[in-house]
This record gives structure tokens, sequence and C-alpha cells, in this order.
């Protein structure tokens, strides 16, 4: 697998992990978003796997789906 493929499949795997978790707190994006205190379309940048979120961001989701940040 070429470097380009595994970052392509951790970015959806990220996508699909932050989509449940969210989805099993009943909240919308835009509710994550605003219990982060992020911009608006951050969550749904990482959902749809446009981008991984940063260093910090983890941290954020971690706490918020009281996980670990490997677990994401």
């Amino acid at each position: 697998m070429t470097a380009m493929a595994e970052l392509l499949a951790l970015e959806g795997m990220v996508a699909r992990i932050i989509r449940e978790k969210r989805e099993a707190l009943g909240l919308t994006q835009l509710e994550l978003c605003k219990r982060l205190g992020i911009g608006s379309g951050q969550v749904c940048s990482w959902e749809s796997g446009q981008h991984l979120p940063g260093a910090w961001s983890l941290c954020l989701l971690a706490d918020e789906f009281g996980c670990t940040v490997d677990e994401l």
C-alpha cells in the first residue's frame, strides 16, 4: 500500500469513528462544533474525510466523547 493510500484509509477510518461517536451522543455536526468551540464546518470536513483533526482537536474530541485519542 502506498503512503497516499494509507493516508486516505486513515482519513476514512477517523471520519467514520467521529461520525459514529457524535451520532451516539445524539449531536448534530453544528452542536458538536459549538461544544468544542470550533468553526461550524470543521466536523463536516473531518467526517467527509477532507481533513484530519489536528492534535488539539483530537484532544477536544476525545474529552467530549469520553474516550482516548488512540480510540479516535
